[in-house]
C-alpha cells in the first residue's frame, strides 16, 4: 500500500477485508462506501490509487483466485460459479475466459495435464 492518512488507511483496510470475507456473495458498491465512509466516487478513486484496481475488479480478482482453488478440486463449472457468486453459468465462464484467456474447463484439463506429467515425471 502507498503511503497514506491512518484515517483512510483504515477506511480502505475495511474495505477490503469486507471484500475478502464476502466476495462469494454479491457485494454492492454502495454497501462498500458506506463501510468506508466514502462517497461512491470517492472510494473508487482512492481505492484505485491504493490497489491499482478499482473495488470491483478486486472482487472479481478474488472470485477468481477462488475459482481456480475450487477448479483444482472435483466441482463443476455450474457449482463453482455458484460458490463464487456469479449470476449463471455463461457469467462466469465469459469473465473468466475474460481474465485468464481460457474457459474454466480449458483450465481444468490442462491442470489435470500438469498434474499427470508431474505424477509420471
Amino acid at each position: 500500500m502507498k503511503s497514506v492518512s491512518p484515517k483512510l488507511n483504515n477506511q480502505l483496510s475495511r474495505v477490503e477485508r469486507y471484500i475478502s470475507e464476502h466476495f462469494d456473495t454479491a457485494i454492492k458498491m454502495t454497501t462498500l462506501a458506506d463501510i468506508s465512509g466514502l462517497s461512491l466516487s470517492q472510494l473508487n478513486r482512492q481505492f484505485k490509487a491504493i490497489f491499482l484496481i478499482t473495488p470491483q475488479q478486486y472482487i472479481q480478482k478474488m472470485r477468481l483466485e477462488h475459482a481456480i482453488e475450487l477448479l483444482e478440486d472435483d466441482f463443476s463449472i455450474t457449482e463453482i460459479s455458484s460458490k463464487c457468486a456469479y449470476a449463471d453459468h455463461s457469467a462466469f465462464c465469459r469473465k473468466f475466459k475474460e481474465m485468464t484467456t481460457m474457459t474454466p474447463s480449458q483450465f481444468k484439463r490442462m491442470r489435470s495435464k500438469i498434474d499427470k506429467q508431474r505424477i509420471l515425471a
